[in-house]
C-alpha cells in the first residue's frame, strides 16, 4: 500500500475538485493519507476530513507560524481532537526560524507544550523544523520526545543531520524536493536503513519533477516513491513495502511487516 504521510486537503487550492484529487489518488494506490492540521481553522477542517474519506486519517497541532495565536482554548480544542479514532499524531508543530511570523520564545513555548500533549496522549509528533535544527533537537531531548517518536517532515538535511535525526528515535520524511535535480536529499538517502523513511508530497507544497510551479497532490507521491527507488538501486515495490512498515509502526504502533 502507498501511503502520503502528510497532505493538507483542507486548503483552498483542493476547495473545486477534492473528489477528483482523492480519486485520482485512490487510483494511484494511495491507501492512506495523513491530512496534517496547522491553525486553529483546520482543527475541524482535519477532523471533517477523516470522516469524510475513508483513507484520510489526521494529525492535529498548531505550525510555529501559529504560536502567537496560542491559548488554552485552542489547547482545549486540540486535546478534544485528540480524542478521535482516526486521530494518529500532534503536530504539524515545531520552530520556524526563517519566516519567523511568530516571536521565537513564543514558538519554542508552544512547541514544548505540543510535546507535552503527545506525551499524555501517547501520539506521535509530525515536526517542522526550518533554520532551527539545532534547537529542535534540544527541545525533543529536553522534553523525552523520544517515548513516542515522530517524523522530521520536509526534510531538507544532509547525512549528518539525519543520523541524529535517527539517533533521537525519529524518521526522516521524503518528499518532492527529492526529485529536483542537484538536490542533496540523493546523498542522504543512500544512507538511510529502510526503517528510517516516511514518503510525504506536502502538498498543496513542493509537487516533484514534473510538476514544479504547478499544485502538489497526493498521486504524486508516487513520483517520490520511484525516484526513492532509483536511487537506492531496489523496487518501487520495496519502498512501499518500508514505508508502510514504518507509517504502522510509528503511528499505529503495530509491529513491523514481515519481508
Amino acid at each position: 500500500m502507498l501511503i502520503d504521510s502528510h497532505v493538507h486537503l483542507d486548503m483552498h487550492q483542493f476547495r473545486s475538485d477534492l473528489d477528483e484529487v482523492v480519486a485520482r489518488a485512490r487510483s494511484a494506490g494511495i491507501g492512506e493519507m495523513l491530512q496534517v492540521c496547522y491553525d486553529a481553522r483546520s482543527i475541524g477542517a482535519t477532523v471533517a476530513l477523516t470522516e469524510r474519506y475513508p483513507e484520510v486519517y489526521g494529525a492535529i497541532g498548531l505550525h510555529p507560524h501559529e504560536a502567537r495565536d496560542w491559548n488554552d482554548e485552542l489547547e482545549k480544542r486540540l486535546e478534544e481532537a485528540l480524542l478521535g479514532d482516526k486521530i494518529l499524531a500532534v503536530g504539524e508543530t515545531g520552530l520556524d526560524y526563517y519566516r519567523d511570523l511568530s516571536p521565537r520564545d513564543e514558538q519554542r513555548k508552544v512547541f514544548r507544550r505540543q510535546i507535552g500533549i503527545a506525551l499524555r496522549f501517547e501520539k506521535s509528533l509530525i515536526i517542522h523544523c526550518r533554520e532551527a535544527f539545532s534547537d529542535v533537537l534540544a527541545i525533543l531531548r529536553e522534553e523525552g520526545a523520544r517515548a513516542v517518536g515522530g517524523v522530521f517532515h520536509a526534510f531538507p538535511g544532509g547525512v549528518e543531520e539525519a543520523a541524529q535525526v535517527l539517533d533521537l528515535g525519529f524518521l526522516i520524511g521524503i518528499g518532492g524536493p527529492l526529485t529536483y535535480r542537484n538536490s542533496r536529499l540523493r546523498e542522504t538517502v543512500l544512507h538511510l536503513p529502510s526503517s528510517a523513511f516516511l514518503l510525504e508530497t506536502d502538498c498543496p507544497y513542493l509537487p516533484p519533477e514534473p510538476y514544479r510551479g504547478k499544485r502538489n497532490e497526493p498521486a504524486y507521491v508516487a513520483l517520490v516513491r520511484d525516484r526513492l527507488a532509483s536511487i537506492r538501486g531496489v523496487t518501487a515495490a520495496d519502498i512501499e513495502g518500508a514505508v508502510e512498515s514504518n507509517y504502522r509502526r510509528l503511528l499505529r504502533g503495530e509491529s513491523p511487516l514481515e519481508g
